[in-house]
């Protein structure tokens, strides 16, 4: 694996080289911040630079499984506040006496877009503007990262379905 091409885009995501060799520090480093995991894959202990950058991947790869965790090139957020409804990317705002929840998502790298569904004065009106806003912010999720994240979505379903 040439040094160019193993260390662009998602391939490389969450993997960084370390070279110190005056501090004895000479591999390969994990770090899934939202998933607060890192580990260290020493050359000399993986038989050269090459092995260790695939046992590091190995690693990575199965760490972001076992977390239910797409590997894309986007930012990917896991366990941070998530607003005023508890859910990632959905908040409850008031605008004079109109009520609604609004869907933040990023399309693209370094655009973000938001839309709005309004509770209605009905019966069931604030649960079924919370369920599409959902499945709207779920859908962006699937088209942005291939597939919704699994962590930010097991734990709102009592909120949306109950």
């Amino acid at each position: 694996m040439s040094e160019t091409n193993a260390t662009k885009g998602a391939a490389m995501k969450y993997v960084s080289r370390r070279d110190s060799a005056r501090h004895g520090i000479i591999g390969w480093n994990v770090r899934i911040h939202g998933l607060k995991l890192c580990e260290f894959f020493p050359d000399a202990r993986h038989g050269g630079k090459e092995a260790a950058l695939n046992a590091a991947l190995a690693w990575r790869d199965r760490a972001l499984k076992k977390a239910a965790m797409p590997l894309s090139p986007r930012n990917v957020v896991i366990g941070a506040r998530a607003g005023t409804t508890g859910i990632h990317g959905v908040s409850l705002r008031q605008q004079g006496k109109r009520r609604y929840y609004v869907v933040s998502y990023a399309p693209e790298q370094g655009r973000s877009r938001q839309r709005c569904f309004r509770i209605l004065d009905e019966a069931g009106g604030e649960r079924r503007a919370l369920r599409d806003a959902v499945a709207f912010r779920r859908k962006q999720e699937e088209k942005i990262h291939g597939r919704a994240i699994a962590p930010n979505w097991n734990r709102v379903a009592g909120k949306v379905c109950g």
